[in-house]
């Protein structure tokens, strides 16, 4: 499929890679131009995708390129652009890993795949062992690992004889994913539990880690320095955590 694009790139100088795209495929391009665009400047090295959307040739040599890169199929074709790496994930140590590029190059996609959520049929799923999170401007230390909030709770029988109300406010702390992948990896040990940051960029890093910054700093998988959880969050650790825990 490569040498197909750039045989139809060569033939048709300043082509569009809509038409190009439809000429090898038999396809529309159905708006993926931004990760195509991606994958063959950043990884084909024969084809430049231009800004103005034109399929341009380059001066490399492309015999090089097509006898490892070349395939039949769509989905080969453009599997092969991006590097294949083994899972990092085989290690029972804990892993902390940024996983960057422009976008459209299958930073997530990639993610997926090694957490599990993706299946080799190409279905994805939900699993209980992930927990994902995605920074902004306006993401902070409450909105990444929990803070007190108004909830409702049900009335017992006899508030609701007395008040008539199915429902009352009360103020709980309510966890958010830092947490809850917290918990649910000292509960679940036997298991890898992932954490997954999406746009880590994007956030306030200082302000939305706070002094969780410190865990980071690992030798043999285990934190070099220790931190005092503040008394909101030390009490629901302490009501999910097993009472021997040091958690």
């Amino acid at each position: 499929m490569l040498s197909e694009l750039y045989k139809y790139a060569k033939n048709h100088p300043n082509c569009s890679y809509a038409d190009a795209y439809r000429a090898v495929f038999h396809e529309e391009a159905n708006n993926n131009n931004d990760i195509v665009r991606n994958y063959v400047n950043n990884y084909s090295k024969v084809l430049r995708f231009e800004k103005d959307g034109h399929l341009t040739i380059t001066d490399i040599n492309p015999n090089t390129v097509f006898d490892f890169m070349d395939r039949n199929d769509k989905k080969g074709f453009f599997d092969n652009f991006t590097k294949k790496t083994k899972t990092p994930f085989d290690s029972n140590l804990p892993l902390q890993q940024i996983f960057y590029g422009a976008p459209g190059t299958g930073k997530s996609h990639e993610v997926k795949k090694q957490t599990g959520e993706l299946l080799d049929s190409g279905e994805e799923r939900d699993l209980p062992n992930v927990f994902r999170t995605t920074f902004h401007p306006d993401t902070d230390y409450a909105s990444f690992v929990g803070c007190f909030k108004p909830t409702m709770k049900p009335t017992s029988k006899e508030e609701k004889t007395l008040t008539g109300k199915d429902e009352e406010i009360v103020y709980e702390f309510v966890p958010q994913a830092f947490t809850d992948a917290y918990v649910y990896a000292y509960t679940h040990s036997e298991e890898p539990t992932y954490l997954v940051i999406e746009e880590i960029n994007r956030g306030n890093c200082a302000q939305i880690f706070g002094d969780l910054f410190q865990l980071l700093d690992r030798k043999d998988g285990v934190s070099e320095y220790k931190i005092k959880a503040d008394k909101d969050l030390a009490q629901y650790l302490t009501s999910k955590l097993p009472q021997d825990s040091d958690g």
